[in-house]
């Protein structure tokens, strides 16, 4: 059976460990998040700042191999615009295709002298302090029509005195391009000013204070899906963050794929301009899923783990509970056999190395007083030497023996005992001695004796009994048939009375000369009919006892049927309806004519109440039940009859009362009881009801 207990505590360390490690392991999954975020952040930061170095680099190539040029300064000191514009009309539209938007030309008081690109509006240099006009400077700037970066160069003289300063202007996307190319980044740059509007730039969806360009190269990298899955994974305010110029960065999940989004703040020299670098990770596979799986499974190896470890902890449980079991069942059937199994144990010597208790209580000796002692301490003086000689051989031959020994206890009583001995082995096989169990027979043979003595004493009883029982029939028969005749006797006296007043009239007449043949036809009309009664009354009594009182075998239909048959007359001329309700082939033992006086005399007792109450339309139902070899008859008329008189008909001390009919019933529950069936009645609303119980074995096989 499941120890619930065991398995309800095993449960609960499991919950408790899972709770724990669930706790452990997402901290760990976090930190090794966020230490993945850092390292992608961090990557980020060096991609952008080697692609603003490398956009440096550029400008100073330009600058130096482009720009350098002492016809351009010439013309730049003369303020002669045409020929500035022709000297750098070739290298200009050379230069847009690396990313060139501008080239501006300031003078040393820091006023727009001249452009390039004429459809650019550029006049940001002067906003710049004055301190800072002769170094060389670069600084974002989102203008109307463009988001570029701006790269400012000093312009000195040979006499290296100032004399006005150059400004290049690069379009965002191309630093964009340059860190696309060389990292995983999906990179925008977020420009915000206090008083913007422009065709060319949107508002960004996570913060509507900074803008973000229009142009179709940004377009086909912006995912609006991403940046809603960006703003629904952050769980702080992106505005106010933003607006606090803090560094921030968090992983969001995209279509069930971990990605990260970085928010860096960018220096810029125009207080009144804030760039943000904007960058998101979209791919399938991220080193995030990565660790997040890593971890689901480490989770879930250590959850098996755990169920492992726990499932061993219960099965060692178990397995200690059962050892206990077994042990104490091991310990119970060792005291059972101590107590119950004459066991003992000796060497290949004979020497007694272990007994039983059951042992003990048979021989009269203790366990102390036979340990390390000779078996033949029991041997009984009447068995012969030759007897054991022949035991050991077997013993040695076959390594078993079977057989009944006389043996002598402690107190020098015999004592006897039926058992095997066979050989006992160690580890090796090695012969170390043999083992008997026995069973005392002692009691069985006394038992036996007794029942010889006992067996001769019951045979003369039955003999004894035998002729009692065949006298004690005798006066049961003669018991009934005083009762019956007790019963006829009434039943004979009318007759024989009738008779002899008609015998008395007879003589009467005669004496005094007044009979005529008349009369003399007359009395021995009326004294033929008292014989007659007289006749019948002797035949019936003759069949009450038959030689075989157990009588043949009959069907009960049969034997109903003849009985309503021989009352035909009677039945017709009362009008009275008889019905039989019976299975086929039902087979009874008795005596024939016994079972049809029977329902005679049951027919004839309703038949009478009839005449005498004159009952209409009367009804006699007649059914016979089979009920687990029993045949019960249910006798059943619509004839109103009193309780009380019926108990007084089956009552002998009444019999010196009884009517006519009343005798024929009585007879009726004699001829019942005589067969060995029973018989009951009881009344109802419509009549009488009479229940006979017939005997349905055959007796005769018992008597055979």
């Amino acid at each position: 059976m499941i120890d619930k207990s065991l398995l309800i505590r095993l449960f609960s360390c499991f919950v408790l460990l899972s709770f724990i490690t669930v706790i452990i392991v997402k901290n760990k999954e976090e930190e090794s998040l966020n230490t993945a975020l850092f390292k992608e952040k961090q990557n980020l930061k060096k991609s952008y700042s080697h692609s603003f170095k490398r956009l440096k680099n550029k400008v100073d190539l330009i600058f130096f191999n482009n720009l350098h040029d002492e016809n351009i300064y010439t013309a730049f000191i003369n303020k002669n615009k045409k020929k500035l514009f022709s000297y750098l009309k070739n290298d200009f539209f050379y230069l847009k295709s690396h990313g060139l938007k501008q080239l501006s030309f300031y003078t040393k008081e820091n006023k727009l002298f001249f452009k390039m690109n004429k459809n650019i509006d550029s006049n940001s240099l002067d906003l710049i302090p004055f301190s800072l006009r002769k170094k060389e400077l670069d600084f974002y700037e989102l203008l109307k029509q463009n988001n570029v970066i701006s790269f400012t160069k000093p312009i000195f003289n040979k006499e290296l005195d100032f004399i006005g300063s150059l400004k290049l202007e690069f379009s965002l996307n191309s630093l964009i391009k340059d860190i696309s190319e060389h990292s995983d980044f999906n990179t925008f740059f977020l420009l915000s000013k206090k008083s913007f509007n422009s065709e060319h730039f949107n508002k960004f969806l996570l913060n509507k204070n900074y803008f973000i360009s229009s142009d179709n190269f940004t377009l086909k990298r912006y995912s609006l899906k991403n940046l809603k899955d960006i703003k629904k994974s952050y769980k702080h305010n992106i505005e106010l963050d933003m607006k606090n110029k803090e560094e921030f960065s968090f992983i969001y999940s995209s279509s069930k794929v971990l990605n990260a989004a970085f928010f860096i703040p960018i220096k810029n020299i125009n207080s009144y301009t804030d760039v943000y670098l904007f960058a998101f990770i979209n791919k399938e596979k991220t080193i995030y899923n990565q660790i997040s799986n890593n971890y689901f499974w480490i989770l879930i190896l250590v959850h098996f783990i755990y169920l492992f470890i726990l499932f061993l902890i219960y099965k060692y449980f178990r397995m200690k509970k059962l050892k206990n079991s077994v042990s104490k069942k091991y310990e119970d059937l060792l005291l059972s056999i101590d107590k119950y199994v004459v066991m003992v144990h000796t060497d290949t010597k004979g020497i007694i190395t272990y007994v039983s208790q059951a042992f003990c209580n048979i021989c009269g000796y203790s366990k102390e007083e036979l340990i390390n002692r000779n078996i033949n301490i029991l041997r009984h003086p009447d068995v012969s030497p030759k007897f054991y000689e022949a035991l050991w051989k077997q013993l040695h031959e076959k390594g078993y023996w079977e057989g009944e020994i006389k043996n002598l206890d402690k107190f020098a009583n015999s004592y006897w005992v039926k058992g095997s001995i066979v050989s006992k082995y160690d580890s090796n096989n090695r012969l170390i001695g043999y083992i008997s169990i026995r069973v005392s027979t002692t009691n069985s043979k006394q038992l036996k004796k007794i029942n010889n003595l006992l067996k001769e004493d019951l045979s003369n009883k039955l003999n004894e009994i035998k002729m009692k029982d065949k006298d004690l029939l005798d006066n049961t028969k003669v018991a009934l048939m005083s009762k019956v005749l007790d019963a006829v006797a009434h039943q004979w006296k009318t007759p024989i009375s009738n008779i002899s007043i008609n015998l008395a009239n007879l003589k009467g007449k005669i004496r005094t000369k007044e009979i005529n043949k008349k009369d003399i036809y007359i009395l021995s009309e009326n004294i033929e009919k008292e014989l007659k009664t007289l006749s019948i009354s002797l035949n019936e009594f003759k069949s009450f006892f038959p030689k075989n009182s157990y009588g043949d075998k009959y069907d009960i239909n049969n034997v109903i049927e003849e009985a309503v048959s021989s009352l035909k007359e009677d039945i017709s001329r009362l009008n009275t309806t008889v019905s039989l309700s019976s299975k086929e082939n039902l087979l009874c033992y008795g005596i024939h004519n016994e079972f049809k006086h029977i329902f005679i005399n049951l027919l004839k007792y309703s038949l009478n109440k009839v005449e005498v109450h004159k009952i209409k339309n009367p009804t006699i139902d007649i059914s016979v039940i089979e009920d687990n070899n029993e045949i019960i008859i249910k006798y059943c008329d619509n004839i109103s009859v009193e309780n009380r008189v019926i108990k007084k008909i089956f009552n002998e001390e009444y019999i010196k009362n009884f009517s006519q009919e009343d005798i024929n019933i009585y007879i009726t529950k004699l001829l019942i009881e005589k067969s060995g069936a029973s018989v009951w009645f009881e009344k109802n609303n419509n009549g009488l009801v009479f229940y006979i119980k017939l005997v349905s074995e055959d007796r005769r096989k018992k008597e055979r």
